[in-house]
Parts: C-alpha cells; sequence; structure tokens
C-alpha cells in the first residue's frame, strides 16, 4: 500500500469518528485499517530496510468512546507545567518485536497523518476519561518533567 492509501485511510477514519457517528462507518474505516496493519511491513514501508529495530505494530484496533483523551507533559524551564492533550480515537493492541504487548490509546498525529501510539512515548502520562479535565493529571505532568529533566541531566554526565 502506498502513503496515499494511508492518508486516505486516516481521512475515513477522521470523518467516521466525527458527527454525526454511525456504527457502520467507524466499522468499516477500523477494517480497513486492520487490513492495511496486516500488510507485510515492506509492503507498507519498502524504504526502511533491514537493519533498523522494526517499529511496534498495531495489530487489533477499536474506536474510543468520545471524549477520551491523552496527556503529555511538555514542560521545560520556562514553563514548568505544561501539557499537551490529544483526542484518543482508537484503543489498540501494540505488539513490539520482542514479543512484549501492551493496549494503548491511538491518536491520529496531524504533522504527519500517522496513527500514533501513547504508550510508550516518554512523555505520556495518562489518560483522561470522558468528561474529566485533563487537570486532575498535573500533579502526574510534574513528577513526569522532572523525571524527564533528571534524565536528560544524567545523559550529560
Amino acid at each position: 500500500m502506498t502513503e496515499d492509501t494511508l492518508e486516505a485511510i486516516l481521512q475515513d477514519l477522521k470523518e467516521a469518528v466525527s458527527e454525526p457517528k454511525t456504527p457502520f462507518n467507524v466499522r468499516q474505516a477500523v477494517k480497513r485499517l486492520e487490513e492495511f496493519l496486516e500488510a507485510p511491513d515492506d509492503e507498507n514501508c519498502p524504504d526502511c530496510g533491514g537493519s533498523i529495530q522494526p517499529p511496534p505494530r498495531i495489530t487489533q484496533v477499536i474506536p474510543a468512546a468520545e471524549g477520551w483523551r491523552a496527556v503529555f507533559a511538555e514542560g521545560d524551564s520556562k514553563d514548568p507545567l505544561s501539557m499537551s492533550v490529544e483526542s484518543v480515537m482508537f484503543f489498540g493492541v501494540v505488539e513490539f518485536p520482542d514479543g512484549f504487548s501492551i493496549v494503548s490509546g491511538l491518536y491520529i498525529n496531524n504533522d504527519d497523518a500517522a496513527i500514533v501510539p501513547c504508550w510508550p512515548m516518554m512523555t505520556f502520562v495518562g489518560y483522561v476519561p470522558p468528561g474529566k479535565n485533563p487537570d486532575i493529571l498535573a500533579d502526574k505532568v510534574r513528577e513526569k518533567i522532572k523525571e524527564l529533566r533528571d534524565m536528560e541531566e544524567h545523559s550529560k554526565d
């Protein structure tokens, strides 16, 4: 499959989860995504080569209920408590090359039109259920920013 196909699938997914929601449209869009994900890696990414550690693979997806969000720590020295919030569009099983797998929220990264798992991103803090304010994770964001800064300082040593 080509990137044009992935972009078309992502556009369908965006439309399917937006209003008005119909179960058929969501199921159809998820089915197309699953078919894309089941294609061999060389078909979806002919330029990846064999020397790079393969990325995690999303093997199953289901639509998330409207309102689920993922919170990421985005702090720096000027703004010690900054967070970004992404709408979780799906939940999926993410499998790693070593056989480890986890259920993660998935969101659409608009910068490169990619479906991205929230975890294992280093800045991922947690999920916010529908109807809750992301500020409920403010303390965890502070902890994550401190952890990231400590890691950065240790890497300079």
